[in-house]
């Protein structure tokens, strides 16, 4: 059960259809700069800035050793002034808009206006025009009323635990997506709420230990991607982009999402740590359950490797993470294959109940 809702939160939240990166298509060869002069000095530079088709020694009109960026005259500043005070405003207007029409409907969708300001964001579907915002909310409407009807078809508790998801999402985009720690606290209680409307589908009690493996494995990876929405947002700028984009909730400093992260992750390893070696494992696997405590390390490892991603910015998305990471797909392999052992090679079982006892 653990690992199959191991599996089931990677997919979920890492799967998602995104446009096509125009990056990918762009020619990656380094340009190569040609200056022509138009002046030439018999004296050769002591050191030279650049190659040019004849000597030039000196030249320019300031003393900061600058490049010209246009062969036009440079402007003067107040003129530079007064193009940009008449352009700001402009833009300021169409961005107060979108800011408007976002606050005013509070649905995700929405946010696109602020994810094309994002290097990472401005790839999703919506923000990148793949699909439109009508298109993704009238979608969004329709499966949460099929969704719905079905699960009151199935029984009553899975109807109800559907509303509860739904109610639950209508106040995060209304209230708590703005508010930090409860806006990632509520994304990982949607995924608990998912896993219960598996469990009253087919009416068999859930595990209370399965229920806090998603709450804080979901937890920690939702901390990942507003790391790595910061991370990525800082290294645009390193870069040479003017970056207007915020966290929504407020997330300003690294200092406080790596405290989040690491109480998260903390939270993971006791979490998995302490259901391995619980009552109710043992009486599931027996002995067979040690073996799973044994495989904690690789649990670490994985956890590590998904916050070292994260702090660089490369990805926001878990399953994207797993397939690009060789490390962290090799140590998840090795999980799973000791995983196998340990549940249904017997003579794994004989050497655990042989060398290990609680």
């Amino acid at each position: 059960v653990l690992i199959s809702a191991i599996i089931h939160v990677l997919v979920i939240f890492g799967m998602q259809f995104t446009a096509a990166n125009p990056k990918l298509f762009e020619n990656s060869t380094p340009p190569i700069d040609v200056v022509l002069v138009n002046a030439k000095t018999k004296e050769k530079p002591l050191q030279a800035d650049v190659l040019a088709q004849a000597n030039l020694d000196g030249g320019g009109n300031v003393e900061e050793n600058r490049q010209a960026k246009s062969p036009l005259p440079a402007a003067e500043r107040d003129q530079t002034l007064s193009a940009e005070a008449e352009f700001t405003p402009r833009n300021a207007q169409t961005t107060e808009k979108r800011s408007e029409l976002v606050f005013e409907m509070k649905v995700d969708a929405l946010d696109a206006g602020e994810d094309r300001k994002h290097p990472l964001k401005r790839t999703r579907p919506v923000a990148s025009g793949a699909i439109s915002v009508s298109t993704a909310i009238t979608a969004g409407v329709l499966l949460v009323i099929v969704g719905s009807l079905l699960a009151w078809r199935v029984n009553a508790n899975t109807g109800v635990i559907m509303l509860s998801y739904v109610g639950l999402q209508l106040l995060y985009n209304l209230y708590f997506k703005v508010t930090p720690f409860v806006d990632v606290a509520i994304v990982a209680t949607g995924f608990c709420l998912r896993a219960a409307v598996g469990a009253t589908s087919i009416q068999v009690q859930i595990s209370i230990w399965l229920l806090l493996c998603v709450f804080f494995l979901t937890l920690f990876l939702g901390f990942t991607k507003r790391l790595c929405d910061k991370a990525s947002a800082e290294n645009a700028v390193k870069h040479g982009e003017i970056m207007s984009w915020k966290s929504r909730a407020g997330y300003d400093t690294r200092d406080e999402l790596n405290w989040l992260l690491a109480l998260s992750a903390c939270l993971v390893l006791v979490t998995y740590l302490m259901y391995t070696l619980s009552e109710h494992a043992n009486t599931l696997y027996g002995s067979r359950a040690l073996g799973l405590a044994l495989l904690t390390p690789f649990v670490a490892i994985s956890i590590h490797r998904f916050y070292r991603r994260a702090n660089l910015g490369l990805s926001d998305k878990p399953l994207q993470t797993l397939m690009e990471d060789r490390v962290l797909f090799g140590v998840i392999v090795l999980y799973f294959v000791g995983a196998y052992l340990s549940l249904y090679y017997p003579p794994m079982e004989r050497l655990l109940s042989s060398m290990l006892f609680r």
